[in-house]
């Protein structure tokens, strides 16, 4: 089922290039994010995500960009928790940035709380008081 699904929306996805149809990429781009995320492939799924904003952003869908920038939330939490325990603390520390970025562009709050939290820890983990203070307020 999966292998059906991906294959149709790599195909779609590359027809609509070759054709330089942006709505049709728009769409595919969407729904290939999704299925590599479902296939535990977060890099492969955020970078299809971040061409469906920048096209939905292109297009001026509104709708879509909100929709790209809610999915590219969660995309980039998973990175950065995974980042966490792999002990890379740079790269935890920027897809958590990525991640409050994309929450307050899709009004998720809750969110861009969460990984302003985070990002407050790592600070306060390196002795940068200030900047945790700034990342907590």
């Amino acid at each position: 089922m999966h292998s059906a699904c991906m294959l149709w929306s790599v195909m779609n996805c590359q027809v609509s290039v070759s054709a330089a149809w942006a709505p049709g990429e728009l769409e595919a781009s969407c729904a290939l994010g999704l299925l590599y995320e479902s296939l535990h492939q977060p890099h492969l799924g955020m970078s299809c995500h971040e061409r469906c904003l920048q096209l939905a952003l292109q297009l001026q869908r509104h709708d879509d960009a909100a929709t790209a920038h809610a999915q590219l939330v969660q995309v980039y939490a998973q990175q950065a928790e995974q980042s966490s325990r792999e002990g890379d603390v740079q790269g935890a520390a920027a897809f958590y940035s990525k991640c409050r970025d994309a929450a307050l562009q899709c009004g998720d709050t809750a969110s861009a709380g969460a990984a302003c939290h985070h990002l407050g820890l790592i600070d306060q983990q390196h002795g940068s008081w200030q900047a945790a203070l700034d990342h907590h307020r």
